[in-house]
């Protein structure tokens, strides 16, 4: 299958403590599905990565994101969800927690 995961921030490496329990749930669906995480706030970074099997697509945006860049944040996520869809159809996409990944 091939999974999509929006979720607020995501570890930027292995040895990256944020949120193991969705680390944890990406490294074992990525061992036997395609899983493409992509990370709203957290890393801010906005370079592509790998997470064991997985490719990670940070946006890098931050906590402090209000107002008018929020509405950026959501355009350049509807925009990277949409490339990546096109590159390779998602099967499911799943929003982790409320406000914009939900």
């Amino acid at each position: 299958m091939n999974i999509g995961i929006l979720i607020p921030g995501f570890g930027e490496n292995e040895r990256d403590p944020a949120l193991p329990v969705y680390q944890n749930l990406v490294q074992q669906l990525a061992k036997t599905h395609n899983v493409r995480v992509i990370a709203l706030r957290y890393p801010h970074t906005r370079e592509p990565y790998s997470f064991y099997d997985a490719r990670v697509y940070p946006l890098g945006y931050g906590a402090w994101t209000r107002k008018l860049r929020r509405l950026r944040l959501w355009w350049d996520t509807y925009r990277l969800i949409h490339d990546l869809h096109r590159e390779q159809p998602f099967d499911i996409l799943q929003g982790i927690w409320a406000d914009e990944t939900g």
